[in-house]
């Protein structure tokens, strides 16, 4: 669905969409619910017309008391955004595998629990392989940049050897 030529293609721009944090994703109100699924849409539909290279979606609002419904409502609501978009949902692996690495821009870094909740933890602290990460994204010919979401300045600071280091590991070239 990219177009031929992108508008951003003779000036080198990278554009990325981010949907409104004020939209909650986790909305499960019937035609709230309904309208939070085509706001989601539309950025499918309109990424490729823009020449975007990415979307930022965030999984809702989660700390009222009906915690449990609203986290069900939203990752059914993404699982629906992800078909919509024919996306991948078999993880890390299956998703690397599965994606054109020369259309992306950005690779988010955090840990987690596999299988669990996104809780951007920081590297070490979960159980993602980010030797096996870094070998998977850079094999497909990433050209892009990682950037790291989690903790504090000073977590993402003290990161940095620990993701060189696994990188490294994985015979990737890290600096």
């Amino acid at each position: 669905m990219q177009p031929a030529s992108r508008p951003t293609d003779e000036n080198r721009l990278h554009i990325g969409l981010h949907t409104s944090s004020a939209v909650n994703v986790a909305e499960y109100a019937p035609h709230a619910g309904k309208g939070v699924d085509e706001y989601l849409k539309s950025y499918v539909d309109i990424c490729p017309k823009l020449g975007a290279e990415w979307i930022v979606v965030h999984a809702g609002y989660h700390f009222t008391k009906d915690k449990d419904r609203r986290m069900t409502a939203g990752l059914e609501r993404l699982k629906r955004i992800a078909d919509y978009a024919h996306l991948v949902p078999e993880g890390v692996s299956g998703f690397t595998d599965a994606l054109d690495f020369a259309l992306v821009g950005e690779v988010r870094l955090a840990d987690c629990h596999r299988n669990g909740h996104e809780v951007h933890l920081k590297p070490g602290a979960g159980d993602l392989d980010f030797g096996d990460l870094f070998r998977r994204v850079e094999g497909k010919g990433f050209k892009g940049h990682y950037t790291s979401a989690f903790g504090s300045l000073e977590d993402r600071l003290d990161a940095r050897d620990y993701l060189v280091e696994k990188a490294r590991s994985a015979r990737v070239k890290a600096g």
